[in-house]
């Protein structure tokens, strides 16, 4: 009668013990699914991040050309020497507006993608307090499982 019930007791042991292993195990496959998501997420915000800096300085690019061919270009070609061409002074009169130009466009710039980093980190921060707190959880569940068996 004893041994038959040691060997339930040690089989009931066996299956506890596989059943925390098991239990183990998926909360590290969990633990590891959620760690690559957060990888894959902020991966995914650092190319986004680069992208659109890349397209505002390439916007300001865009812009001062423009001006700067506007500016460059004579208002009327009568009573110019020479071919006429706007670009046979490109250090004209106008350089300082240029100048000018330059800085409030880069400075609008630089705000505009300071305000959208600002919301990237944002949107990250909500993801990983969101990610803290699924790990929490997890190790609430395993600590319930062990200790009440």
């Amino acid at each position: 009668m004893v041994e038959l019930e040691e060997a339930k007791k040690a089989e009931l042991n066996r299956e506890f013990v596989n059943f925390i292993n098991a239990k183990k195990k998926a909360v590290g496959r969990l633990q590891e699914q959620h760690e690559r998501d957060l990888e894959a997420a902020m991966k995914k915000a650092a190319e986004d991040e680069a992208k659109h800096l890349r397209q505002l300085e390439a916007d300001v690019k865009a812009q001062l050309k423009m001006r700067r061919k506007s500016y460059n270009r004579p208002k009327s070609m009568a009573g110019f020497s020479g071919s006429g061409s706007p670009y046979n002074d490109p250090h004209g009169s106008n350089q300082p507006e240029l100048d000018q130009l330059y800085k409030r466009l880069q400075s609008d710039s630089t705000k505009q993608f300071q305000l959208w980093r600002y919301g990237g980190l944002c949107r990250r921060h909500d993801l990983q307090v969101r990610m803290l707190s699924t790990s929490f959880i997890i190790i609430i569940i395993i600590i319930i499982i062990i200790i009440n068996p």
